[in-house]
């Protein structure tokens, strides 16, 4: 699984693995890493691909998220 905030990744989960978890908060000392601004509109982009992985689940949970037209 890959995650990209503003086209920067945020989350490499990628490869075969075990039980994998990321919490990446964006916040005042992240706006740098991936270009953005409090109260701007981003795009967030997730991937995931599974692979020979019969059991595979995903867990997504996203707060404080508006929805821009």
């Amino acid at each position: 699984m890959w995650v990209f905030v503003n086209g920067r990744l945020a989350i490499d989960l990628g490869g075969v693995t075990g039980t994998e978890s990321a919490n990446p908060t964006l916040g005042p000392s992240t706006e740098a890493t991936f270009g953005i601004q409090r109260d701007g509109h981003y795009e967030r982009a997730l991937f995931h691909a599974e692979r020979f992985a019969p059991n595979t689940s995903v867990a997504l949970a996203l707060d404080g998220l508006s929805i821009c037209q």
